[in-house]
């Protein structure tokens, strides 16, 4: 269900709008600006600094070569305050629990500024405070 809005697979039929324009005829850009996902699963995060992680919610926003402006940075620094992720800035996704991954991981797509959030089972890796 979620594949065709993922941009995973084609829908098999129908359209898919959004903000009255074809999905398919949206370009890559249009598409990181308008959605994110938070995925089940921690797949393409492997051995990022959890700074790292979060900066690339803005990706979608930056210039051929990723780079950051001020705007993006106060963006970024703002969800890393409100999760209480500094102290693990420069922690490797690898090296840190489940939970915590999790939390960098709807950080990421919180710095993305998009309209439409897609959350796959969100709270899995989550415990009871961090869920609420």
């Amino acid at each position: 269900m979620l594949h065709p809005i993922l941009g995973l697979h084609k829908p098999t039929f129908g359209e898919l709008l959004f903000n009255m324009k074809e999905f398919s005829e949206m370009t890559k850009s249009e598409k990181t600006q308008l959605l994110s996902h938070v995925a089940s699963k921690f797949e393409g995060v492997n051995y990022l600094s959890v700074g790292n992680l979060i900066a690339m919610g803005r990706a979608p926003y930056t210039n051929m070569l990723n780079v950051l402006c001020t705007e993006d940075h106060k963006i970024a620094n703002r969800i890393i305050s409100e999760f209480d992720l500094s102290v693990l800035l420069s922690a490797s996704t690898t090296n840190i629990r489940d939970d915590e991954r999790q939390i960098a991981m709807i950080g990421k797509t919180l710095v993305q500024e998009t309209e439409i959030i897609i959350l796959d089972e969100t709270t899995v890796f989550l415990n009871f405070n961090n869920r609420r």
